[in-house]
């Protein structure tokens, strides 16, 4: 259960820029832009520039004059676009280090803006994690790379003490043990949940327009099945 571990007035995840920064941030450009599944071009025409200042920014970095209308085009705060030295590099999530259920079916533009929404939770996480206590991971995870998927589901069952009795919710019971779930917004039906590691911590991302039945296999296929979850560099 999360705890209050001080109390004050509990800012945005993104924090408002102090203006000390001159140029927006590159990186958050891009990746603001993966995430809303726009191509350079399409961005240009939402902000009114050539496609090749799309390139531009996300090379050099934005004036600040371009803040509200790239907010507006990428739905997403102004100060996203400001990078915080106690936030994680959110840009080191990239598609070599997440495991999708359903690669094949998707699009590179799909699994981008999946990643987007990743990157975005890790953000988030970062927020909730300075307020609030959560559990820490106790997955085995390097024990379980090295075991088959049955076996390390069987082991998984064992060490928390439910051998072959029914589970619990899933979503429940993986923040419980220190997984962090998280909704994937809706990207296209071929998008599945994935799953990855950053910072030695796992993630698990579902998708809520799906049954909760279908959550809940989701979940059991990346924790107790195939729990050997993908590390990211920094992992």
């Amino acid at each position: 259960m999360m705890s209050v571990t001080r109390a004050e007035m509990w800012l945005s995840p993104f924090p408002q820029d102090d203006g000390s920064c001159f140029l927006l941030d590159s990186t958050r450009i891009r990746c603001a832009r993966e995430t809303a599944g726009l191509s350079k071009v399409q961005l240009a025409q939402l902000i009114s520039v050539d496609p090749r200042t799309v390139t531009n920014y996300e090379t050099n970095g934005a004036p600040q004059s371009k803040t509200v209308a790239l907010a507006e085009a990428l739905k997403v705060m102004p100060s996203f676009f400001t990078i915080h030295p106690s936030e994680p590099a959110i840009e080191d999530l990239s598609e070599t280090q997440v495991w999708f259920r359903s690669l094949r079916k998707s699009t590179a533009r799909q699994r981008k803006s999946a990643i987007g929404h990743g990157r975005s939770a890790l953000l988030l996480f970062h927020w909730i994690e300075s307020h609030f206590r959560l559990p820490n991971c106790d997955l085995p995870m390097e024990q379980m790379a090295q075991m088959p998927p049955e076996a390390s589901a069987l082991a998984l069952r064992g060490d928390w003490s439910y051998g072959e009795n029914p589970l619990p919710n899933m979503v429940s019971l993986a923040e419980s043990h220190g997984i962090r779930v998280f909704c994937l917004p809706s990207v296209g039906k071929e998008v599945d949940a994935f799953s990855f590691v950053f910072d030695g911590q796992p993630y698990i991302a579902v998708d809520a327009h799906k049954t909760p039945e279908r959550v809940r296999f989701d979940i059991f296929i990346r924790q107790l099945y195939d729990g050997r979850f993908r590390r990211t560099g920094n992992g």
